[in-house]
Formats: C-alpha cells, sequence, structure tokens
C-alpha cells in the first residue's frame, strides 16, 4: 500500500455505494445506474506523467502483471459505456465494472 490508500479506497467505496443507491432510487422510473471502474487508460495524460522519476518502470511492471498483458485503449472504455447505455444492457443495474485487463483478479 502507499500514501493515500485510505482516501483512495474510500473514494472508491464511496462511488461504489452512490451508484448501488442511485439505481435503487432510480429504479421506479426506469432508469438504471452503473459505474465503470477502468484502470491506466493508454492516453496521452498517462503518456506526459512518463517523464517523472520512475513512472516508466512502474507502468511497465503494472501492465506486465496484467493478465491480459495490454494496456486499455481509450475505446475500450467507451464501447463499455455504449453496452450500458444500450438495451443489450436493459437487465443491467448497480454495477460497479470494472475494465482492466484482469488486473483486479492477481
Amino acid at each position: 500500500m502507499y500514501n493515500g490508500s485510505v482516501a483512495y479506497g474510500s473514494s472508491k467505496a464511496a462511488l461504489t455505494m452512490f451508484t448501488r443507491a442511485t439505481a435503487i432510487e432510480l429504479a421506479q422510473h426506469n432508469i438504471r445506474a452503473n459505474a465503470i471502474r477502468p484502470t491506466a487508460i493508454d492516453t496521452d495524460m498517462l503518456k506526459s506523467s512518463m517523464s517523472k522519476p520512475g513512472a516508466q518502470e512502474f507502468l511497465a511492471a503494472f501492465f506486465e502483471r496484467t493478465p491480459l498483458k495490454k494496456r486499455l485503449e481509450p475505446a475500450h472504455v467507451a464501447n463499455l459505456a455504449y453496452f450500458l447505455s444500450s438495451e443489450q444492457s436493459a437487465s443491467i443495474t448497480g454495477e460497479d465494472v470494472a475494465i482492466d485487463c484482469g488486473v483486479g483478479i492477481v
């Protein structure tokens, strides 16, 4: 763990509970509420942070330990958002969906 773990973990838990409570409250109006929880996304912002000391090594090790051995692309997250907003997911609500190339299972 690292400094800031309490704040980070607490905020993640709060978002999960917010999503669930919102789903319960809005279900009567046939409105679904889901959260998307991505890992590090391969974006310009991520690439710009590579100049910080140790960042390249940290990210290389992070991506190496993902079971799928790949980086999360913005399109992956967009596709999930599209699915969750479509009728194909009409029975899904109150979920906190991790999209992380499997890093959450190791």
